[in-house]
């Protein structure tokens, strides 16, 4: 059964570490942190390895192929500044929390890319009239505004927001949220 792997991993590594096995404290490291990917078990292993530099890269690689589940992947990508890595677990994954985790972290290198992807999460919300979202909605846009300042592409956003009040200016929670928006931000 997989379901403790991570847990029994972890608690090898750190019993072999302990004891001075330090070949089987790696391999247990190794297998914790493709169990249960983070910020944490990647650190664990680089405190282990002696030639860092390609079990980095082979832990990275692993960490490519595996399906995104949560955004702990992402986090280490992130962490490592693998940008690029990071975008594509967020977009393999589509799940809201990873994407936020990866706008939160990419919002001045990948600003472009923020401002696309906040507006597709706020987008659906307003087009629907979920106004017990619209807080939601309004958040990932203000996320979007600051990116498109990272971009020095605030003007096209003022428009976009401005464009988007307009067009549902019977919605009356929304209106003010969107006004409150565009006050905040430039």
């Amino acid at each position: 059964d997989d379901i403790y792997r991570d847990t029994l991993a972890e608690w090898l590594r750190d019993r072999a570490a302990s004891m001075g096995a330090d070949d089987l404290a790696l391999r247990a490291a190794i297998t914790a942190f493709e169990a249960s990917p983070s910020v944490n078990t990647f650190q664990a292993v680089e405190e282990l390895a002696d030639n860092w530099e390609n079990t980095r890269s082979e832990l990275l690689t692993s960490l490519r192929e595996q399906k995104p589940t949560s955004s702990h992947a992402a986090e280490v990508f992130l962490q490592e500044g693998l940008y690029d890595d990071a975008v594509d677990v967020a977009e393999r994954s589509g799940r809201t929390s990873v994407i936020e985790t990866v706008v939160t972290g990419v919002t001045e290198e990948r600003p472009e890319w923020v401002v696309s992807t906040c507006k597709t999460q706020a987008e659906p919300i307003i087009e629907q009239g979920k106004h017990d979202s619209y807080e939601t909605a309004v958040r990932w846009l203000r996320r979007a505004g600051e990116a498109a300042q990272a971009a020095d592409r605030l003007e096209d956003w003022r428009e976009y927001v401005e464009t988007l009040r307009d067009e549902h200016y019977q919605k009356y929670k929304l209106r003010p949220m969107l006004e409150d928006l565009l006050e905040d931000i430039g």
